[in-house]
């Protein structure tokens, strides 16, 4: 389904089951999607892409203290697949019919992690000097 078919019954219909899950759910995923262990990590990841595509796991996202920071630091998730996922995630929140309702200053950040694509790394200037004899 896609989110533009989401009416609002639907929407709380499954904010109400994710909070089911636990009594932190989004606490939860993110616990794991920090963890060492890829399979894990991934799993988590693409959870988290699927709640970031609806109003209220924006909200919610946005909301926890870390989160952003988290999901913008490029440096947290080396491997390709990983990368992939985190990517996926930021689409999901970039592109969803809520973004326009997320901080501009949020938006503009995650935007930009968004067209510099999943494996962008900042260029590093270095000059050489020549030693003199």
């Amino acid at each position: 389904m896609a989110a533009t078919d989401l009416t609002d019954d639907l929407l709380t219909l499954t904010r109400t089951w994710f909070a089911a899950v636990a009594p932190q759910p989004l606490d939860m995923i993110w616990s794991v999607a920090r963890q060492p262990f890829l399979d894990l990590r991934l799993g988590a990841l693409r959870l988290l892409a699927v709640v970031a595509a609806l109003d209220w796991g924006q909200q919610m996202m946005v909301q926890r203290a870390g989160f952003v920071e988290y999901l913008l630091d490029r440096s947290t998730e080396s491997s390709k697949e990983g990368r992939d996922a985190k990517y996926a995630l930021v689409t999901a929140l970039v592109t969803s019919r809520g973004a326009a309702q997320l901080p501009a200053d949020l938006l503009s950040q995650l935007t930009t992690y968004h067209e510099q694509g999943a494996f962008y790394v900042r260029a590093q200037t270095e000059v050489a000097l020549e030693e003199s004899s």
